[in-house]
């Protein structure tokens, strides 16, 4: 029997249980595997052929053992290869991050990370179940919480022209459990500017054949600096946690 024709060798890399057999039996057999588990003994061998344009190529893939008594023969099947997948846990990986920050300091980092792509963000999802509503019979929940806030200007017009200056603003937002402050602020202080905007400054117009002619700020005037209140006081409501959603927050954007 004649040997299998291998395009490309792929070496499996990384310490014991740390899933690189269960990569290995998704991505070719499409299953995931359920324990108990058998750890590597040496190396194992699976090939994968894959579609790149009109051409057919077969993958090699050497899933090496992780444990330290097969360490010096998992380097054997280096030789040759033409990619390794080195796979870690969550701690080597706290701590390759941290080696990194003393290393290059926090900025170096940051840049060593966006010029490698690496994705610094982390996102997620959650249900929020019960939630329907019936425009008919205006019935039902359509949203699992509110954004409250309040807000109290002083503001002096000049009774003959309308013009008027907005002296100061004082807001109170519930935001539940605010996760950055600083973030939630800045927001509630835009969201309060373009109010003053909407309700001071902008104003419909139409044409004679009913087309709206103020479509966007290049056909009107949108608040400016001078709009600003001269003392702008935004709080967050203490001690206010809302139980439902992620970390007690809102988001008020």
């Amino acid at each position: 029997m004649s040997a299998m024709r291998v395009d490309a060798k792929v070496v499996m890399l990384g310490k014991e249980s740390v899933g690189k057999t269960s990569l290995v039996e998704r991505y070719v057999h499409h299953r995931f595997l359920v324990g108990p588990y058998q750890n590597t003994i040496g190396a194992a061998f699976v090939a994968k052929p894959i579609q790149v344009g009109e051409k057919v190529i077969t993958l090699g893939i050497w899933d090496t053992a992780g444990s330290e008594r097969y360490e010096a023969m998992s380097r054997i099947y280096y030789r040759g290869a033409r990619a390794a997948i080195v796979c870690y846990g969550s701690s080597l990986a706290r701590f390759l991050c941290s080696e990194l920050i003393q290393s290059r300091g926090l900025t170096g980092s940051v840049r060593a990370a966006y010029f490698n792509r690496v994705n610094l963000s982390a996102n997620g999802f959650y249900k929020t179940p019960d939630l329907g509503y019936d425009f008919e019979t205006n019935s039902g929940r359509a949203f699992n919480y509110f954004t409250y806030g309040v807000a109290c200007s002083e503001v002096e017009i000049d009774c003959l022209t309308g013009a008027h200056k907005n002296l100061s603003t004082t807001i109170v937002m519930d935001v539940g459990h605010s996760l950055n402050p600083a973030i939630d602020i800045g927001q509630v202080e835009g969201a309060f500017m373009q109010g003053v905007g909407l309700f001071t400054l902008e104003e419909l117009h139409y044409s004679p054949q009913g087309v709206l002619l103020t479509r966007g700020p290049g056909s009107y005037k949108i608040p400016g600096f001078g709009d600003i209140p001269t003392k702008l006081t935004v709080s967050l409501l203490r001690d206010a946690p809302n139980d439902k959603a992620i970390f007690a927050s809102k988001h008020d954007r």
